[in-house]
């Protein structure tokens, strides 16, 4: 390559590059945001249908996740895994705050106990999916992580495959000899 396609070549890497840096932080975080809010509210107005169906729209644990999904549809466009992560260490615990389980529990129908329950596990369910998948320092760590964890149980199937497929045909392979 010459001098001057070797500089067009630059150009075009250096231009792709901030096509992609524009595409990531101007379009999917935005979007990845709009879709963690929506989810959040979908799961709030469930929690209110839910409450208003069975009277408990003034019991506590109705309030305390209320609450909690409208302070996290509030801060979610500042929220992500190092916040979560540093808010237990910097935060001042308060005596009066009670968890959400805590008050859960004090609910007298099963039924209504444990579709609150399953609503703030969804919540869970929901907010770490967004942190630790979705948002931008976390993504760098877990999405490597996901994969090595992912790659290393399929290795582990696909040892086990060749073992009993050793195993049922008496084939000698000298791969699996020493792992066996």
């Amino acid at each position: 390559m010459t001098g001057p396609e070797l500089g067009a070549e630059g150009l075009r890497f250096v231009a792709a590059f901030l096509l992609l840096l524009f595409a990531y932080f101007h379009v999917f975080r935005k979007s990845r945001l709009s879709s963690f809010r929506q989810d959040l509210f979908f799961l709030r107005n469930r929690l209110w249908q839910l409450a208003h169906d069975n009277g408990c729209l003034d019991h506590p644990s109705h309030r305390a996740l209320r609450d909690l999904l409208n302070g996290t549809i509030r801060i979610a466009p500042r929220l992500n895994a190092l916040h979560v992560l540093l808010l237990p260490v910097l935060s001042p615990a308060s005596e009066k705050s009670t968890s959400v389980f805590g008050s859960i529990e004090s609910i007298k129908s099963k039924e209504v106990r444990d579709a609150f329950v399953h609503t703030a596990i969804e919540y869970g369910r929901i907010c770490c999916w967004y942190l630790f998948l979705e948002s931008f320092p976390a993504c760098i760590v877990f999405w490597p992580l996901c994969a090595l964890v992912w790659l290393l149980a399929t290795t582990a199937r696909i040892n086990a495959l060749l073992r009993r497929l050793v195993e049922t045909t008496e084939l000698e392979l000298p791969i699996l000899e020493g792992r066996a």
